[in-house]
């Protein structure tokens, strides 16, 4: 089974913080088939928190995730979605995984953002489907 993954997850799991939260980043990520899903802004995101790329540059170096998101093409959607939640405010990022969610609806979403993404809805009013802590 393959996963959406957002920056959140990928920080955890490559950073010394809440141990908790690397615990279960972990053994979720290693869970799935690999490569991880994911897109340029969460990588970019998660870049940020980790004070560089070169830890998120090795995980796509050895096949473990990947980018399959192309924001030219779904700009319109992304645009769309941005404007639907403006009031929480949807950042790029998860504007990029509720469509890719939207593509691949049977693919759940691995975050730690847990009360956005309950919110957001792809096509239909549907949930997206989540992996969150408990």
């Amino acid at each position: 089974m393959q996963c959406l993954i957002d920056a959140g997850p990928l920080v955890a799991a490559l950073s010394r913080g809440n141990a908790a939260d690397q615990i279960w980043a972990r053994k979720q990520i290693r869970s799935f088939e690999r490569p991880l899903i994911t897109c340029d802004a969460v990588l970019t995101e998660a870049s940020h928190f980790l004070g560089g790329p070169t830890s998120i540059l090795r995980l796509i170096v050895e096949g473990l995730i990947t980018s399959k998101f192309d924001s030219q093409n779904a700009s319109k959607r992304l645009l769309e979605f941005s404007q639907k939640y403006r009031d929480l405010p949807m950042d790029y990022a998860d504007a990029c995984l509720v469509c890719m969610a939207e593509i691949q609806p049977r693919i759940p979403v691995l975050t730690f953002d847990k009360k956005d993404f309950n919110i957001y809805r792809i096509a239909g009013g549907r949930h997206l489907k989540l992996l969150t802590p408990p």
